[in-house]
């Protein structure tokens, strides 16, 4: 029984440490910035995100529209204010989006989920 216990408690730290750290996911949203984040998470919105990345820059995410703190704001340059694919790995304890690959996405889509 004890032999028991223990496992579950390996198991739910195993699990608690994945949830923290993220595996690599796919999501598609919003390239925003730290000060505006979902109020400029749409079409339109991005000279103001260009003005305001000196806060940071941020995912917002489709669906949920949480906002993530870029921390490798090298790999999202260029599509500030644009609805992006991204792949990488979500830090949930630090609220923030490792980017390892962005795809822009067309027009068409951005009518489509607006």
């Amino acid at each position: 029984m004890k032999r028991a216990y223990i496992l579950v408690a390996i198991l739910c730290l195993a699990v608690n440490t994945a949830t923290a750290y993220g595996t690599s996911t796919t999501v598609t949203g919003w390239v925003s910035d730290m000060k505006c984040g979902v109020a400029h998470a749409k079409s339109g919105g991005e000279d103001c995100v260009k003005r305001c990345a000196s806060n940071g820059l941020a995912l917002v995410t489709d669906g949920d529209s949480k906002v993530w703190k870029i921390d490798n704001e090298d790999m999202i340059k260029g599509t500030e204010g644009k609805h992006v694919k991204v792949t990488g790995t979500m830090n949930l304890e630090k609220g923030t989006f490792h980017i390892v690959k962005v795809s822009p996405l067309d027009n068409i889509s951005n009518k489509a989920k607006s």
